[in-house]
């Protein structure tokens, strides 16, 4: 217990000449735990570190503000930063074009199995349509598929040609 009055003299010693040293780096300096620091700290009567007036100013725009923040920017300057790191670049695959979409929305399509990611609805539609366009295996005419099952069932021809078909073997019979 004789320890206790130096530690409470080194304490405030130390708190008068560093007033806004962390009470976890006086109690590392002093091998003491940080709850003994803080106990001596009020009982002195010295405010909580984050109770004094310490000015600090936005690294961004140089306002001053009103509490301390993490990474010191003002909540306009965090906003534009915090918006602007979210961004990712993706390119158009139907007209090329480079667009930006936040990370989050990216990564969650991702997720769900999305690979394309397009500038605007139109370029979409319109990569979707042509997708859907393919040629007929008999006459080679281009037509609009209805569907997977369309396909599967007619094997890649046309109304037209499948008519004709139809045609010929009612006629055969």
């Amino acid at each position: 217990m004789e320890q206790t009055p130096l530690r409470r003299d080194q304490i405030a010693t130390i708190k008068k000449r560093y007033p806004n040293k962390q009470q976890v780096d006086i109690a590392r300096e002093l091998g003491i735990s940080r709850q003994r620091v803080h106990q001596v700290i009020k009982d002195l009567g010295y405010p909580p570190v984050m109770l004094l007036d310490i000015p600090s100013y936005c690294t961004n725009c140089g306002k001053k503000l009103a509490k301390q923040t993490k990474g010191n920017l003002c909540w306009n300057c965090h906003l534009v930063d915090l918006h602007t790191k979210s961004l990712v670049e993706l390119t158009c695959p139907q007209c090329g074009g480079v667009f930006a979409r936040r990370r989050g929305y990216v990564n969650s399509q991702r997720k769900c199995g999305y690979r394309l990611f397009f500038c605007n609805g139109r370029c979409r539609s319109k990569l979707i349509r042509e997708s859907q366009m393919i040629e007929c295996a008999t006459c080679g005419r281009k037509f609009r598929t209805k569907g997977i099952a369309f396909l599967e069932v007619n094997f890649g021809i046309c109304e037209k040609c499948l008519e004709e078909i139809e045609n010929n073997e009612s006629k055969m019979q």
